[in-house]
């Protein structure tokens, strides 16, 4: 049972910080100011010929649709010095399956939390004396969780023009998202560079996170495997 109660918050552990992913993949997503400062860094008023405050009203927009919030990306502005719709048909179905991509993942994070709140509470309330292995388990379920995140990071850093490509070829069952950069507003205003910037984003963001789990996860199990060995 001892065993089995620190395993189990080794488990618990992993699907909580898999929702805390998602979490951070959400946030930062949804960041104006993050939009802001990569249309700066891009040069995406030139890309685009649109000016700045019409590009944040657009990606508005995007967010807005991401989150559920209204049922379209339908939207209007001057594309160098013309009023046009901004986003064409391919581009609008591509968002549709990114759509529902989002919808699953904040179906999957509430399924994580809960069921990792869950286990980690029935590890807590069976483990008895050996509350130092649950903990034991949350510093080690971290570490698991990070070694794999690590390797998936170094995949993607070391070939991350392949790895988007995977990535896209894994949740798409389509072709709509290779968009053509030289008429499609959807990939001038978000080109790879931005992928780039938001995957490092989140995977800081995570990082802290879960170094402060794990960190007081070790120091807990430390601390009370000492005060039950001097018992």
């Amino acid at each position: 049972m001892k065993r089995f109660c620190g395993i189990m918050a080794g488990v618990a552990t992993c699907v909580l910080l898999f929702g805390i992913f998602l979490q951070c993949l959400f946030s930062s997503s949804y960041s104006m100011a993050f939009f802001a400062e990569e249309f700066e860094k891009n040069g995406t008023v030139e890309a685009t010929g649109i000016e700045k405050s019409d590009l944040m009203d657009i990606a508005r927009v995007l967010v807005d649709y991401l989150r559920g919030e209204r049922e379209d990306i339908v939207v209007r502005a001057n594309v160098r010095g013309a009023a046009r719709e901004i986003f064409n048909e391919r581009e609008t179905l591509h968002m549709i399956d990114v759509r529902l991509l989002y919808d699953l993942a904040r179906n999957v994070r509430l399924i994580a939390f809960i069921a990792g709140v869950l286990m980690l509470a029935v590890a807590l309330l069976l483990s008895g004396d050996n509350i130092h292995g649950v903990f034991g388990g949350i510093f080690f379920g971290t570490v698991a969780f990070l070694i794999v995140l690590g390797g998936f990071a170094l995949y993607v850093a070391l070939d991350f023009y392949n790895a988007f490509t995977a990535f896209h070829h894994l949740l798409f069952t389509n072709d709509l998202w290779l968009l053509d950069p030289r008429t499609d507003i959807l990939i001038q205003m978000l080109p790879a560079g931005f992928f780039m910037d938001i995957a490092l984003r989140i995977a800081l963001s995570f990082l802290g996170i879960a170094v402060i789990a794990g960190g007081a996860g070790f120091l807990l199990w430390r601390r009370l495997r000492e005060h039950w060995a001097d018992a």
